[in-house]
């Protein structure tokens, strides 16, 4: 993956309890106001996530305030999957509450990296309150991503607490989470609305690749697709926004009920829509009883909400505290990339029980006792890029996968997979496709064992026709690899090969003969090897003998003996291998480079007549060994 240059930023999520002050502390860092919608405003609770900035010499932090009531934990997690620095906001007067606890473990099941730890309404505690709060959140993060975060008093009247905090997140932007550009763009959406004038505008946190203005599309899992008019960051038009960045996305053409809360905007090709999912699944501790296989469960990952069967793999059974493989089987479509973060909650009483991450977003539906997809699974879930690539790769055996289809799977920029893919000793078909090397190596091993075995059934044929060998390959083989394949084992030395026959290097059909047969067979491709350009009749060298029209066969099939057909005379014509190879030669000798020639020419340069030349030279053409171009030739 290749790093983003441009100016450090942050996306901060600010979570915690309900009425534990996350809104008043973003409106007194940004002067923003994040709770829009009336209803909030008549409640005195955010509903939905809440979006501010603040801007410094030093970059741009991004907040996302979450809901805190128990009722809104859908929507904090739709706000949180976007983040990479995690508020937690404790209030001094009330401490650690649960939803205290339910948003750091989301926050830590989604794969936050950094946090601080803020301790609001200091001003309404009573002595001795903060630093007790302050032990019940060192107590609180053991074990955590948080754990030794900083912790910081704040109230929202004492300007001076608000300065202390805004330096402390300044400095963050010293060493931010570092952001990478697959090449291809990922944006759940939170928010679409029309604005007059300008038509459908959806937002989001940009989570992959570059978006820009002028750039298509694809809005999923509708599968329809876009361009984008317009692109805003921070109320400013933009041609270009990047990853991590608030975006609003002004869509041409693109009406509103085509598209909602909860989807998808991905580069052209980047995700299929899927219902099923390949997971690596923990669960958090607890006394709650884990869930069972084929247990309803709802899903939460991007913006988007979906309930799902929960297929446990493997033989063991759940258990709290326990990371597993499993697989999701969705209740409808949806899309996302590998490796996104997701939370599952139950489904009644919603209670979230645990999370993990996409490990195969293409994959085929596994039997509970599949080990082989247990196995695969687990070496996915390593973290060893060059392990999942090799696995990927090994998958698809002799078809070989796609570059641009391993990119997509790995969430690699290709140049970087190209890297990646020196670490597994992988097999490069052409430029665009790549095989394991175990799958090459059977591979070819089995075709070596398919020509040998030919050989032994038919020993008196030249070689083995190329698509009976494909065809006995699998159907997986496609003319690519099969043509590559060939290939190789011919610049192995292990095989001669023309394009319709294949033989092994040391096959000589003539072994197979007896002593009349070889005897015969001497004499008839002796006696048209020395008439060179000019061989005697067919008929006068078979002399209507059976043996030798059986013999004559043999020699043709093995190509020591080529047969031409004369248009004009409407008769066969017979040419030794030896006579055509010298010719070529001359040909090559006397008109090199882009020099052209006529059939008189060549008569003369062969010393042969009009009746032998055409059909060879028609043969050369046929071969593309010579082009003719109106009346003359050139030798390629």
């Amino acid at each position: 993956m290749r790093t983003v240059d441009r100016p450090a930023h942050i996306t901060a999520g600010v979570s915690g309890h309900v009425d534990h002050g996350k809104t008043s502390l973003v409106r007194a860092l940004t002067g923003m106001e994040t709770d829009r919608l009336r209803e909030e405003k008549e409640r005195g609770l955010s509903i939905v996530p809440g979006f501010a900035y603040l801007e410094s010499e030093r970059g741009v932090i991004d907040f996302i305030d979450v809901p805190g009531h128990e009722d809104f934990i859908r929507m904090m997690i739709s706000g949180a999957t976007g983040i990479d620095f995690l508020l937690l906001t404790v209030a001094a007067n009330e401490g650690i509450k649960p939803q205290t606890r339910e948003h750091l473990h989301i926050a830590d099941l989604l794969g936050t990296g950094k946090g601080l730890a803020v301790i609001t309404k200091s001003d309404l505690a009573a002595p001795g309150d903060c630093g007790r709060v302050a032990d019940q959140i060192r107590d609180f993060t053991a074990g955590t991503f948080m754990e030794g975060c900083g912790i910081i008093e704040t109230s929202v009247s004492n300007g001076q607490s608000i300065h202390n905090l805004t330096a402390l997140l300044e400095q963050q932007l010293l060493d931010p989470v570092e952001r990478i550009d697959t090449g291809r763009c990922y944006l759940p959406l939170d928010r679409v609305f029309t604005m007059p004038g300008f038509g459908t505008v959806a937002t989001g946190t940009l989570r992959n690749g570059a978006l820009a203005t002028g750039q298509e599309v694809d809005i999923l899992p509708q599968g329809r697709r876009a361009v984008v008019r317009q692109l805003q960051v921070h109320n400013r038009e933009e041609e270009i926004a990047y990853p991590g960045q608030r975006v609003a996305v002004n869509l041409r053409n693109v009406d509103m009920s085509h598209i909602a809360r909860g989807d998808v905007l991905a580069s052209p090709g980047y995700l299929e829509p899927t219902r099923l999912l390949d997971v690596e699944l923990r669960l958090l501790d607890g006394p709650d009883a884990p869930p069972k296989y084929g247990e309803m469960i709802r899903v939460l990952f991007g913006t988007c909400e979906v309930p799902a069967k929960l297929r446990i793999l493997g033989d063991g059974e759940a258990q709290p505290g326990s990371t597993f493989p499993a697989q999701l089987d969705c209740g409808r479509a949806v899309a996302a990339p590998v490796g996104e973060r997701f939370i599952m909650r139950t489904l009644s009483p919603a209670k979230t029980i645990g999370g993990g991450r996409i490990l195969d977003n293409a994959p085929a539906k596994h039997r509970r006792s599949d080990r082989r997809a247990v196995s695969r699974l687990t070496r996915l879930a390593s973290g060893d890029t060059a392990e999942v690539i090799r696995e990927l790769v090994w998958a698809t055996g002799a078809r070989g996968m796609d570059i641009s289809d391993l990119a997509r799977s790995v969430n690699l920029a290709e140049d970087e997979l190209a890297h990646r893919l020196d670490e597994t000793e992988s097999v490069f078909i052409e430029a665009q496709r790549v095989m394991s090397a175990d799958a090459f190596k059977a591979l070819r091993e089995q075709a070596l064992a398919e020509i040998k075995e030919f050989h032994k059934a038919n020993p008196l044929r030249q070689g083995q026709p190329l698509e009976d060998l494909r065809a006995r390959l699998g159907d997986g083989i496609d003319e690519t690899v099969f043509r590559f394949l060939v290939d190789h084992l011919a610049v192995e030395d292990l095989v001669r090969t023309d394009k319709t026959l294949v033989r092994l290097r040391d096959f000589d059909p003539l072994e197979a003969l007896d002593a009349g047969d070889k005897k015969i067979a001497g004499e008839i491709a002796g006696a048209f090897k020395a008439g060179g350009l000019q061989p005697p009749e067919l008929n006068e060298v078979l002399q209507g003998n059976p043996q030798r029209k059986r013999m004559y066969r043999f020699l043709t099939e093995t190509g020591e003996l080529v047969p031409l057909h004369n248009r004009e005379t409407n008769r066969t014509l017979v040419f030794h291998r030896h006579s055509i190879d010298g010719m070529v030669h001359k040909l090559q000798q006397a008109f090199p480079g882009s020099a052209a020639f006529t059939v008189a020419d060549a008569r003369k340069l062969l010393d042969t007549s009009r009746k032998f030349a055409i059909p060879l030279l028609e043969y050369l053409d046929g071969l593309r060994v010579t082009v003719r171009i109106g009346d003359r030739r050139k030798v390629l």
